[in-house]
């Protein structure tokens, strides 16, 4: 896979796929399959691959596509005798193209591969201009190829004698393909480099694997211009973590994109470390809670902990010891637990009792034996397969730790030393059977509540503003962090200073319609509440013009009998129950009648 220009992404595998910057597919060559693909100059795509499934009969190929994954050419190399596969391809500053991957044969009277580092440039159409293979094991393996500076090129990959161990190799050439040097890195373990990039100072960084402490690390190496070692660093969990990409960033630092196990396949690992390969993994694992003495049930049903992970990697947790300074002991398994793998940011709650109806209300994730939580003083010891201590805390008791009854000890944040009484405190959170804790959850928690779930400023005259109050409440043990809040309209504006609230604040909407008719929105609110993080409110108004409104005392007079020559008249009285003045332009009769005034204005709420 590889950024394109425009932002989006190429990958190719069994395919060809083109997307946007947010993966979502723009197109797809279902009839192109390769192991590499990079953006060319004319906005154009290049793969290298193999033209058969069969390790032993393939071939190298070369496709070069348009900028909508179409074939303008395909090339392939090899010979009938050896099996040959491309595994990475880059344009070169001439235009054309340099492949690695490899070249071998099978010997069936030694039952043994033979295999070089094929190494192999061509022009801008695909035809070869030379061919080199580079090697000087039984088996080595190019996996990715660089330009230099020098126009010459370096590959990585790992080589090996045949039932030996893997180790990577690191091979600069010449401009013609002639090896100038080899280095290889790694001991007694199975390791191999995936990517390759010259640096600013004209050495090189390599990125791969290397297997460690029972599994598969990323393994970043810095070289000098002739491939010495500089230094090395192992970065990963407990579980297998692959390094595939690796570039030099603007502040001298590196970017590695890899993949990591995980009970639920492989996931992206992106990874940032500083110009010595350093990355701030945090305080990683944490004893974060303690519940030594509960009330709701007997200790020896309701005993528990909790693990934070404050890290960047997925730790699994199986075969680690816990323990105390005296003969409390016990191992992890997995065979009757799946649920000893903890992921950054994620808690994991350890107890001597699982079953829930008994032990207080508590989800426990594991159960442990042979370990009691004193409620005097006493230890809790973390130590990895490897005999490492991940994490302990000393608690003693009362002289500076809490020593509470039915409420656990909460640790005040993941980052706070655990072995400072101070830094403790008893929980005021209930859960469970009536126990004081946040087992699973952060210690210290916020827990928005509104006053209202909906604002009606019923009607409001156009172009002029009707305000209502929301009051945010915060119910939780920890500071409520409003992190945003924004409506769907810009006929509601908001009115607020408080983005952090220990106990409430008052939250100012105002509704200015612009034109008759209803308006509705809806009203978010992004907070650290755990379990409601977003928040909506419903926002309903009606835009109003003022007008008149006319009504009579009565739409019929009669005036009785009136004799010849002589005038009566009656009163009639004209209201106005609307908001705004009434104008009226005439008034007059027919026949014998007139009236007094033949015009007016009635104020509003007024009568004529």
């Amino acid at each position: 896979m590889q950024q394109t220009a425009d932002g989006g992404y190429i990958i190719v595998g069994s395919w060809l796929i083109k997307t946007d910057s947010q993966g979502n597919e723009e197109w797809i060559n279902e009839s192109i399959s390769g192991r590499s693909v990079q953006q060319t100059t004319d906005g154009g795509y290049i793969i290298t691959g193999t033209n058969s499934g069969d390790i032993e009969n393939g071939d190298v190929w070369l496709i070069k596509t348009d900028s909508q994954g179409q074939e303008e050419w395909i090339q392939t190399y090899g010979e009938n005798s050896l099996f040959e596969w491309g595994t990475s391809v880059q344009q070169t500053t001439d235009g054309g193209y340099i492949i690695t991957g490899v070249v071998g044969y099978y010997d069936e009277f030694e039952s043994l591969y033979y295999v070089d580092v094929l190494l192999l440039k061509t022009d801008s159409q695909g035809d070869t201009l030379w061919t080199n293979t580079l090697g000087s094991e039984d088996i080595n393996i190019g996996n990715s190829v660089q330009q230099t500076a020098d126009n010459g090129y370096i590959v990585t990959g790992w080589m090996r004698p045949n039932d030996d161990d893997e180790n990577v190799l690191l091979i600069k050439t010449d401009s013609n393909g002639n090896e100038e040097w080899n280095q290889t890195f790694g001991g007694s373990s199975n390791d191999a480099g995936n990517s390759v990039q010259q640096t600013e100072d004209g050495g090189y960084i390599i990125t791969g694997y290397k297997y460690s402490f029972g599994d598969h690390d990323v393994w970043l190496i810095k070289t000098a211009s002739n491939g010495d070692s500089l230094w090395t660093r192992i970065i990963g969990g407990s579980i297998s973590d692959m390094g595939n990409s690796v570039q030099q960033t603007a502040d001298g630092g590196y970017i590695i994109a890899g993949n990591t196990s995980h009970f639920n396949g492989n996931v992206v690992l992106l990874i940032k470390t500083d110009s010595l390969g350093n990355v701030d993994l945090g305080t990683e694992l944490v004893i974060n809670e303690i519940m030594q003495n509960p009330s709701a049930v007997n200790d020896s049903d309701g005993e528990w902990f909790e693990i934070f992970n404050s890290g960047n990697f997925t730790w699994d947790l199986n075969e680690w010891t816990i323990k105390d300074a005296g003969t409390d002991n016990h191992t992890t398994s997995s065979l009757e637990w799946s649920s000893l793998y903890i992921n950054p940011g994620e808690y994991l709650v350890l107890g001597n009792n699982s079953d829930y109806n008994t032990n207080g209300g508590v989800n426990v994730d594991y159960q442990y034996s042979d370990i009691t939580l004193a409620n005097g003083a006493d230890e809790i010891i973390l130590i990895n397969t490897y005999g490492t201590v991940f994490d302990s805390v000393a608690y003693d008791g009362g002289t500076t730790f809490p020593d509470p009854t039915g409420e656990s000890m909460a640790l005040v944040h993941p980052d706070s030393n655990n072995n400072v009484g101070t830094n403790w405190q008893e929980s005021t959170t209930s859960y469970g059977d009536g126990d004081l804790g946040t087992p699973g959850l952060p210690n210290f928690l916020s827990d928005i509540s509104l006053n209202l779930t909906s604002l009606d400023f019923d009607t409001v005259n156009v172009n002029e503003s009707g305000v209502l109050n929301l009051t945010i409440s915060n119910d939780g043990n920890g500071p409520l962090q409003l992190d945003s809040l924004y409506t769907n309209s810009t006929l509601f504006i908001l009115s607020f200073t408080d983005s952090l609230i220990d106990i409430s604040a008052v939250l100012q909407v105002t509704f200015t319609p612009t034109e008759f008719g209803p308006g509705t929105a809806t009203l978010y609110i992004e907070s650290n509440d755990p379990d409601e993080s977003l928040v909506e409110v419903s926002l309903i108004g009606f835009g109003y013009y003022p007008s008149p409104d006319i009504e009579l005392e009565s739409t019929s007079i009669d005036f009785g009998g009136v004799m010849d020559g002589l005038t009566g008249t009656q009163l009639l009285y004209v209201y106005n129950t609307g908001d705004t003045g009434l104008e009226l332009d005439t008034m007059y009769c027919t026949g014998n009648f007139s009236v007094i005034p033949g015009n007016g204005i009635v104020d509003a709420g007024d009568t004529l």
